[in-house]
């Protein structure tokens, strides 16, 4: 018996193993200069190194499309575009319409979009049991030059962590803005700046006179720098602002 349940141990270990080892075994990298004119459809996580980067050029409105649930996108390099300054011109779409439920992006390089907006990350849902419905981690530079550099409307649980800078530079910039979604948390560390310089809000939530629903029930936590000209901050219904 002794040496059955050995044998047995053994080939459930080699099992786990395996089903590690393939569940990330088609996992991309990018880790050279790319330019391309046509949407990345990605079902598999993706990895931009610091010596990659992808660049989406003419009227390419989506450079990376997520395409399937529990993704991570890492990046390391650069991720922009070269667009004519549109309002289609995204970086990263994750809409749960496309099964995006879940998605993590880590930003330790930049991405930078011009155009609006740069992580387009919409009507998600935890379906894991985590917690989180989408994730955006961020310690490197987040940035758009039109109206929006992330938008989050419709989803549930979504959450930002800030350690970098996070930035609008277009005249009516928002940095942050959502509708109809809940449960959402920015926390933005000691080390984070969320900016935009030339437009109107940081963080924006639409009210009903502007055609939209609220956003309910945010949790703003604040440790670094949140700035705008005009007005900084504009939540929702029962939402939160800790600022420390």
């Amino acid at each position: 018996m002794p040496r059955l349940a050995v044998c047995i141990k053994r080939k459930i270990l080699i099992i786990f193993f395996f089903l590690a080892f393939f569940t990330h075994s088609y996992a991309e990298t990018i880790s050279t200069a790319t330019t391309d004119d046509t949407t990345k459809t990605i079902t598999e996580d993706l990895t931009i190194t610091s010596t990659g980067s992808r660049t989406c050029i003419d009227d390419n409105s989506h450079c990376i499309k997520v395409n399937a649930e529990g993704l991570t996108i890492i990046n390391r390099g650069t991720l922009s575009n070269s667009g004519d300054d549109n309002d289609t011109d995204i970086i990263i779409k994750a809409a749960g319409a496309d099964n995006a439920d879940d998605v993590a992006i880590y930003n330790y390089g930049t991405m930078s979009a011009t155009g609006n907006s740069t992580i387009f990350a919409i009507n998600l849902e935890d379906n894991n049991g985590d917690g989180v419905g989408g994730y955006v981690y961020n310690s490197g530079t987040i940035t758009a030059t039109r109206i929006i550099s992330i938008r989050y409307h419709g989803s549930n649980l979504m959450k930002i962590d800030n350690y970098g800078t996070l930035t609008n530079s277009g005249s009516n910039g928002q940095v942050l803005y959502g509708y109809n979604d809940t449960n959402t948390t920015i926390n933005n560390y000691s080390s984070g700046t969320i900016s935009a310089p030339n437009g109107k809000w940081t963080i924006h939530t639409n009210t009903p006179g502007e055609g939209n629903s609220y956003s309910t029930s945010l949790t703003l936590n604040n440790w670094g720098t949140i700035t705008a000209p005009k007005e900084t901050i504009n939540l929702g219904i029962s939402s939160t602002i800790n600022n420390y």
